[in-house]
């Protein structure tokens, strides 16, 4: 019985020993003294100044940024936080370190980007009138606003973009451009003001690209003609030549200040044939059917005078690639048949020049 109450015994102690071990504290870990009590580090785009206040029984000793548009200064346990303007659309983020002797914690600083929302048009075409357009504006920065002529003005306040546009009394078309910026992000609006009054009355050269044969080099050549308005309210294109006289009806469109010529016009007699407007391209011919047509934009951003490129609209897939010709014909009638197989002119490129 001796025996058996002696090995009981060891046994109860070992599990004594076991059960002691649980509870006993692990000598390695280590408890911080630091705690974040409050944090105001959320920021908009326009940016300013937050704070973080710790718990550090032992101070803070230092306080390190992750990057530099944010940046800390602290007294105590009181830490400022001071975050530079976002110009950009996209958020950041920088980390905070926070230092008492060998012990940190981390505080996450998150800025937005800039809210910007305004609805404008790139390209605004107007004619001689005064205009005044207000755009809805929704922005997180300040708007500045820059204009190119002092014939446009422009504000914002309120939420609200104004444009303003004085009326038009230069005679001719003008262009201008209105841009609004906020942070980094940058939009302008083109403008462009004029009316069939400010281009007709003047006189033009029509021309582009023809080949010298002496030289072997495409040099540019241009007629001399007049834009007018007959009583009907046609626009007309008449040469000014003595010997070469012509008229090509045009049609004006207001909404871009641009003019269109269309293939198989009658332009009058040449010598003892019948003249009328085509348009070649290399890829498909002559053309002189109605339906075909080419239409320059006018400007006179330069302010050297009116002008545009004509463009094929649909004749060939390259828009330039093409010529105006002035074709003779033995009948009045633009066919294939009734062609002599002659031009009077043929310009390649072709362009409408104020003189």
């Amino acid at each position: 019985m001796k025996k058996i109450f002696s090995i009981l015994l060891i046994a109860a102690c070992t599990m004594a020993f076991t059960s002691c071990g649980d509870d006993t504290t692990n000598p390695y870990a280590v408890t911080s003294t630091l705690a974040i009590d409050y944090q105001t580090v959320l920021f908009d785009a326009v940016g300013g100044e937050g704070t973080v206040e710790v718990q550090a029984p032992n101070g803070i000793t230092k306080v390190e940024s992750a990057k530099d548009w944010c940046t800390v200064n602290y007294s105590g346990t009181t830490i400022t936080v001071t975050v530079t303007q976002n110009d950009k659309l996209d958020g950041r983020a920088s980390l905070l370190t926070i230092w008492s002797g060998d012990e940190s914690i981390t505080v996450t600083v998150q800025q937005q980007g800039i809210v910007f929302d305004v609805e404008t048009e790139s390209l605004l075409v107007l004619d001689d009138a005064a205009y005044t357009r207000e755009y809805p504006t929704t922005s997180t920065l300040p708007i500045q606003v820059t204009t190119s002529a002092d014939w446009i003005t422009g504000s914002y306040t309120d939420g609200k973009l104004t444009l303003n546009v004085a009326e038009n009394t230069s005679g001719t078309i003008r262009s201008g451009e209105f841009t609004y910026k906020a942070g980094n992000i940058e939009e302008t609006i083109q403008i462009k003001q004029g009316a069939l009054a400010d281009i007709v009355g003047k006189e033009y050269y029509i021309g582009g690209f023809v080949y010298d044969s002496s030289t072997g080099q495409h040099v540019i050549n241009a007629l001399p003609a007049q834009l007018t308005k007959s009583e009907d309210g046609t626009c007309l294109l008449t040469s000014t030549m003595p010997n070469l006289p012509w008229t090509l009806p045009v049609t004006f469109n207001a909404e871009d200040l641009s003019l269109t010529i269309h293939a198989g016009e009658y332009m009058g007699r040449y010598q003892r044939y019948f003249m009328f407007s085509g348009i070649l391209s290399m890829a498909s011919g002559y053309t002189w059917n109605t339906g075909a047509t080419m239409t320059a934009v006018l400007d006179n951003a330069d302010g050297e005078g009116i002008s545009g490129d004509f463009m094929n609209d649909g004749v060939t897939e390259d828009k330039q690639d093409f010529y105006i010709t002035f074709d003779l014909f033995n009948r009045q009638s633009a066919t294939a048949q009734n062609w002599i197989q002659q031009s009077v002119v043929g310009f390649y490129q072709p362009f409408i020049q104020e003189k």
